[in-house]
């Protein structure tokens, strides 16, 4: 770096030459010359103290971009800015014709170009352009050497190139000429005496220098020493040549040299040629200019540093190497005449060097360069590979990234992987991703963006290499694996081995499958190695960083690349433990320190923080390969009786994994993702990556239980999906998602899935039912059925013969009964594969009517038949009529058994079961007696509640299973019950307590509305006071309004917050309060009401409530953390928070249990006495935390039921998703509201459910929905009083055209039904105030529903009574619940007979 006075002096005398030619030249008549000379000594000088910094080689920025502190990036500042000048030397002086002003001029704008931008500056100047071309071409060396310099920066951009294609198709050839000349001019009057070099020289044999390890520095053979205190401990070999026991101030001028272009010499001549050469050499046009003049040659004499003994002209000649090696064609002959042994002699550092960097990414570009690259001897790619090895730790960002590229191509050839591992080449490459900058800087560090960039770049680019050296060791040992398995079947036949020449091609997918199935046992030393790099937490602190980064295009495929690795990795079964530690993030994240390794994953695998598509497949391979490692159960182990492995007999180890993806909430990411709509190209890949993961998941049995009762297996979601892929074109996608998601099913229900792909698990478990049932059927009226037929046909010797024999009667007295439905006579397609043929015989599917076969025979019409035989005819039933004359009935049978195989391969199922000669031969072997039984089995299939012991089958009865009956039941009509009840029943009889509840919580009468008229603040909460003599209304300016519930009118306002009151709950004496607001100091407050109204304790935190039982503790919320406090003091008692179990609830709300010694936080339940996590609840949704049942054995998170015994989930209610759940006083009744936590949600979350106006009531027994109740208006909260009488909603509305919100707490009485005449006027009123736009709609709404305007919808579903007592039944409802009190049910006489 320069001193501080020495740039001073610099700026000051360009400042003031540049101020002399302002006033002598520009404005004045004086000659420019010697200002022009004194400019130039200047800038070369300091352009030659820049160099002597050692920059990077390839960086061609302007130099004070690239160090900012260099003189000669100020002082060219200095000077571009003057405009005028610019334009002086780039037209005015090279328009006279005066050959001293041209030249020095051209000396200007060449010391000048690497501040300038030279396609801007000479885009309009044609003349000076083909001046310098014609200057090229001429006698005067300085001016023709300037001009070739200049040209250089010209033609980099390919605009100019193309622009000026004749010039330069000229002017090559001359310059290459030329240099030849100068080489034999060099040859001739060369000296090998007292050569600057000579101490380089060394043949391609022992050109190696061995680097020998003594402890913390590295000393080579030469003597040097190299400090290793970054990198990791290793020994490695180092390239020949590469140090000197000479000081850096004598080695500087060999491994740097002078960058001079005055005076011109003829290193300098050359040096400007090849710098012109260089963009020429991309360009397929002049290939032919270059093996004609023998371009190879001029490379060749310039690598040979026993010839060439400078390092800028060989630095200069590598560079035009490189551009001539994008062509094939060259690179071929490079390697076919010995270039790669060229490169040996180059020492190492050097310009040069750095340089070779260049040319051998080049090289390992074409795959053809590359084979001829590996059929080179082991000794000379054991000593490329050195140098590649050394580029790896140079000091050069440049040179480190292009050998970081040669190896993201070279690594895919066996060759180069072998000799690559036997340098400890890996260490190598992952060093240069450990010491990235980025990676190691602390908290707060700010880099420019052009270092930002470089950063990025590096990372990417070792991502990747490390990407292919990782599935090149993967293709080799599956490769490896396969050949053993040949070997071991057929030892006579010869394997097929690797070619080390030839790239390696495999699919990576196949390739990671058998490893999975295979390394449990194995050892593979690429993942021993990765994993004593510590690799995993260096790889997911690398995720971590770049997927935070903003703008950053590169960003999907960094971290693609980066897990694509892991996901290779993780088949290793020391990985996939690893993956399931907690790793250090990057100190940019101070909020967390540390994270497990899982949860980064899924995070990838979501869509919040990353939305790319490969981005999630990658991270879905890595949870395959967690999830799906095969088990290591002993032969002959327990299988549990469902068909899947019992998790007991599972190995720890798998256990583990399990265990570990499961407290990460993993299963919540996988149940996202196979709903998943887009990204659009990669949703069917995606969904069934997920479903596979699933699979792999569902081995365990707690997970399976879990599975069992969610709403993708029991209402058919998944059957859905199956269906249709979200993008037609992947059709191979979905018929791989349609495999997974049969096998969960049959891993979930215990059996294999059918055809019947439109099922729910319900009805799964109903088809294992009738296939155990027994089918037993009247063998005399089968044999009467066949008399019948014999005789319609005329037969009637053979029809008297079956009589006699079979002591049949002689007329049949059995009469058929007609069919009520359908479905009795419905033709059944059985397992079999069977259809009926005709309207009166059936016969195997496939199996044409043919002579001889009563099975292929029809019923002729014009026979008579008798009316008390069995009748399949089409005149015997307007029902059958329809069904045997359908056109999919009495179509091919050809097409339904191929419709049924489409169907069938689409899911694919079980291809054994339905291949063709299955068929064929189950249709040979087919006899009446199957035929029937598939009949009858058909029919029982069709029973509701089908049972497994079935009475004896009619062909001439339809069969039904009997329905489940109680005595005793309740009338289904409310004066009946009454009356029955008030004879001899409790409650009218059983299940009268369930009716009684619907009828009471179906029913809601508005009698009050409360609004703020005078300041016209907006309620957010509402409570009942202790006394339910006031109702407590919270508002958005922090006021809490007290109203009198009788009289209506406001009674007292209290401040208590800056910001809006989100809760209030006051103590069961009344003398307390609590209030919560939505920010502000104190977030959270106590206050006492006894005689005053005033604060006691101030919390800072988001959601306070009292303890249940006994109120002497407060339970406080601060995102995922729980304190609990108490009343008396407000002193913290206890925090509960455990950062490795934390769900992260968005609205997370701790809350006691009914006897306040369990407390649910975030997901977690936590023990008040010990303050330890209990148990971790899985997470289904990312915001409800959940709370207790007031009974206390279940747990309510969202819309799954938890059993608080045995953590099991007992079953899922989807009408409570995103819901606010408050209990009715006696428990026995729960409300639900979608309400919003803060504004900008609102209006989205109403939008997105059905429910967002309007509040619910469920049976808190079994979660029956009772009644949807709509508000037609947003609800905020809602409370009921604590007889059950009142119920309190605070509603909001915000009109769209002027975005004025209001709101108002409407009360309700509960199980009244509102007046004949209508609503109250205060309902009339607010209806004409913001519904008069939905008038037309709501009419046609309440015509529908059988009421009158603003009636409240019932919308009990239309089922009969016996179906709600099977159902409760099932749920053990009781008729003795001798808690429940049937009161406070008003009934309107009027309203007895059609209440029901």
């Amino acid at each position: 770096m320069p001193s501080s006075s020495n740039q001073i002096d610099a700026l000051a005398a360009t400042a003031a030459l540049m101020e002399r030619w302002n006033r002598e030249c520009y404005q004045g008549s004086a000659t420019p010359i010697d200002i022009l000379k004194s400019l130039c000594e200047i800038v070369e000088q300091q352009t030659e103290a820049y160099f002597k910094t050692d920059p990077d080689p390839f960086d061609d920025r302007h130099p004070g971009r690239a160090d900012p502190n260099c003189t000669l990036g100020h002082v060219l500042k200095m000077i571009l800015k003057n405009d005028d000048f610019i334009r002086s030397i780039s037209h005015t002086y090279l328009s006279r014709d005066q050959s001293d002003l041209n030249v020095i001029t051209c000396r200007v704008l060449l010391n000048l170009m690497p501040g300038l931008e030279a396609s801007a500056v000479f885009k309009d100047e044609t003349s000076s352009v083909n001046k310098f071309f014609r200057w090229a071409e001429g006698r005067n060396d300085q001016l023709k050497s300037y001009s070739i310099g200049i040209l250089s920066y010209i033609m980099e951009c390919q605009e100019n190139a193309s622009v000026y294609k004749e010039q330069n198709h000229k002017l090559v050839p001359i310059l290459m000429r030329q240099l030849h000349s100068i080489i034999d001019e060099r040859k001739k009057s060369s000296s090998k005496t007292n050569r600057p070099f000579s101490q380089f020289a060394s043949s391609s044999e022992n050109a190696g220098a061995v680097v020998m390890d003594t402890g913390d520095i590295q000393t080579n053979t030469h003597g040097s020493a190299l400090p290793d205190h970054v990198l990791a401990d290793s020994t490695s070999k180092g390239a020949g040549g590469e140090f000197s026991n000479s000081s850096w101030q004598e080695m500087e001028p060999l491994y740097i040299q002078s960058y001079q272009i005055y005076p011109v010499t003829p290193e300098v001549q050359q040096r400007l040629i090849l710098s012109y050469l260089t963009p020429m050499g991309e360009y397929q046009e002049l290939l032919p200019e270059v093996f004609q003049n023998r371009a190879m040659d001029i490379v060749f004499h310039y690598l040979d540093y026993q010839k060439n003994c400078d390092v800028r002209l060989g630095f200069a000649a590598v560079r035009y190497l490189a551009s001539l090696l994008c062509h094939k064609k060259f690179g071929i002959e490079f390697i076919n005449n010995g270039g790669l042994g060229k490169f040996l002699s180059v020492p190492r550092p050097s310009l040069a060097a750095t340089g070779l960097s260049l040319s051998l990414y080049y090289l390992a570009f074409f795959e053809d360069t590359m084979e001829r690259v590996c059929m080179q001897s082991t000794e000379l790619l054991t000593e490329l590979l050195n140098i590649i090895l050394w580029l790896l730790e140079c000091s050069h960002q440049s040179g480190r990234m292009h050998a970081v590229m040669f190896l993201s191509n070279a690594l895919a050839f066996k060759a180069v992987l072998t000799i690559f591992d036997e340098m400890d080449g890996l260490r190598k490459l992952y060093n240069v991703l450990s010491t990235s900058q980025l990676l190691n800087c602390e908290a707060g560090t700010e880099f420019t963006d052009d270092q930002m960039y470089v950063f990025r770049q590096g990372i990417r680019h070792v991502a990747f290499a490390l990407k292919k050296y990782y599935e090149s060791h993967a293709c080799i040992m599956a490769d490896t694996i396969r050949q053993s398995v040949v070997a071991h079947h057929d030892r006579d036949s010869p394997s097929a081995e690797l070619s080390p020449y030839k790239i390696m091609k495999s699919s990576v997918a196949e390739d990671l499958a058998l490893l999975l199935e295979c390394m449990q046992k194995k050892y593979w030393k690429p993942a021993v190695v990765f994993r004593n790099l510590n690799g995993v937490e260096l790889f997911l602190k690398a995720i971590t960083l770049i997927a935070d980064m903003p703008a950053y295009n590169g960003k999907a495929e960094s971290v693609r690349w980066l897990l694509d690795t892991l996901a290779v990795c993780s088949v290793y079964p020391q990985i996939q433990l690893e993956l399931c530690k907690t790793v250090d993030l990057p100190d940019h994240f101070p909020d967390r320190l540390s994270s497990p390794a899982i949860s980064i994953i899924l995070a990838m695998a979501d869509t919040d923080i990353l939305c790319d598509a490969e981005v999630q497949k990658s991270a879905l391979n890595i949870i395959i390969n967690l999830v799906c490692a095969p088990s290591d159960k002993p032969p002959g182990s327990s299988v549990h009786r469902r068909g899947r492995s019992n998790s007991a007999t599972q190995s720890p180890f798998l256990q583990s994994l399990w265990d570990a993806f499961r407290q990460n909430n993993g299963i919540m990411v996988l149940l996202k993702l196979l709903g998943i709509q887009a990204p659009l190209t990669g949703a069917d890949a995606i969904r069934a990556l997920a479903c596979q993961a699933l699979v792999g998941l569902s081995r365990s049995d707690g997970m399976c239980q879990i599975m069992s009762k969610l709403p993708l297996f029991n209402n058919g979601q998944l059957q859905v999906l199956m269906k249709e892929p979200v993008l037609q074109d992947k059709r191979y996608e979905q018929l791989k998602f349609c495999k997974y998601a049969s096998q969960l099913i049959e891993q979930v229900c215990g059996r294999p899935q059918n055809l019947a792909t439109d099922t729910s698990l319900e009805h799964i478990r109903k088809a294992e039912v009738v296939a155990q049932t027994k089918i037993i059927y009247k063998e005399k009226e089968l044999l009467q059925l066949i008399h019948d037929h014999l005789q319609q046909k005329g037969l009637d010797k053979a029809a008297a013969a079956l009589q006699k024999e079979a002591n049949l009667p002689v007329k049949s007295c059995l009469v058929v009964a007609p069919p009520t439905t359908s479905q009795f006579f419905e033709s059944p397609v059985s397992q079999h594969g069977l259809q009926l043929s005709s309207p009166g015989a059936m016969k195997p599917i496939g199996t044409p009517g043919t002579p001889g076969s009563s099975a292929g025979t029809s019923l002729s019409k014009s026979t008579p038949i008798s009316q008390s035989s069995l009748r399949f005819h089409i005149k015997s039933s307007p029902f059958t009529s329809q069904i045997y004359d359908s056109p999919r009935v009495s179509g091919s049978a050809k097409h339904l058994r191929a419709k049924q195989d489409i169907r069938s391969l689409s899911c694919n199922i079980s291809a054994k079961k339905t291949t063709l000669s299955a068929v064929t031969d189950a249709s040979e072997s087919m006899n009446l007696d199957k035929i029937i039984t598939s009949y009858f089995r058909k029919q029982h299939a069709l029973c509701k509640n089908p049972v497994v012991t079935c009475p004896p089958f009619s062909l001439y009865e339809p069969h039904v299973c009997p329905e489940p009956a109680r005595k005793n039941v309740a009338p289904a009509n409310l004066t009946a019950r009454v009356l029955k009840h008030q004879a001899h029943q409790n409650y009218g009889g059983y299940d009268g307590v369930a009716m009684n509840r619907k009828y009471k919580y179906s029913r809601f009468k508005p009698i009050k509305t409360y609004k703020d008229v005078e300041k016209g603040s907006l309620y957010t909460c509402c409570t009942f006071s202790a006394c339910e003599q006031w109702l407590m209304l919270g508002t958005d300016s922090g006021d809490l309004k007290l109203y009198n519930v009788q009289a209506g009118e406001e009674a007292e306002t209290y401040n208590c917050h800056n910001s809006a009151i989100t809760h209030a709950e006051p103590s069961q004496d009344g003398l307390l309060l609590l209030t919560s607001s939505a920010w502000g100091i104190p977030q959270s407050a106590l206050w006492s009401m006894d005689n005053f109204f005033d604060q006691k304790t101030g919390f800072e935190v988001q959601y306070m409530e009292f303890s249940k039982s006994v109120q002497d503790r407060i339970v406080g919320t601060s995102e995922s953390k729980a304190y609990i406090y108490d009343v008396a003091t407000g002193d913290t008692i206890m925090t509960l928070y455990d950062e490795n179990k934390a769900n992260n609830y968005i609205r997370n709300q701790a809350t006691f249990n009914c006897t306040d010694d369990l407390i649910l936080s975030d997901g977690v339940l936590w023990d008040v006495m010990s303050g330890k996590a209990v148990h971790k609840f899985d997470k289904f949704n990312p915001s409800v935390s959940g709370l207790f049942h007031p009974l206390g054995l279940e747990v309510i998170i969202n819309s799954e039921i938890w059993d608080l015994r045995t953590f099991k989930l007992l079953h899922t209610v989807p009408a409570l998703n995103q819901c606010q759940i408050k209990f009715s006083h006696d428990s026995s009744v729960l409300y639900g509201a979608v309400i919003p936590f803060d504004d900008e949600e609102e209006d989205g979350i109403n939008r997105r459910n059905l429910y967002g106006s309007s509040f619910r009531t469920f049976d808190a027994r079994n979660y029956n929905c009772l009644a949807t109740i709509d508000a037609k208006r947003s609800i905020s909260d809602l409370c009921t009083d604590k007889f059950d009488i009142l119920l309190a909603v605070v509603e909001s509305h915000k009109d769209t055209d002027t975005l004025v919100e209001d709101s108002q707490c409407r009360l309700y009485e509960i199980g009244a039904i509102k007046d004949a005449e209508g609503m109250t006027q205060e309902e009339d009123d607010d209806e004409g105030e913001h519904d008069d736009d939905d008038d037309d709609e709501d009419d046609e709404v309440e015509d529908d529903m059988g009421g009158s305007d603003g009636e409240i919808i019932d919308i009990v579903d239309e089922v009969d009574a016996d179906d709600d007592e099977t159902d409760d039944a099932e749920n053990g409802n009781s008729s003795t619940d001798d808690d429940e009190e049937f009161e406070n049910i008003f009934i309107n006489a009027s309203d007895l007979s059609d209440s029901d």
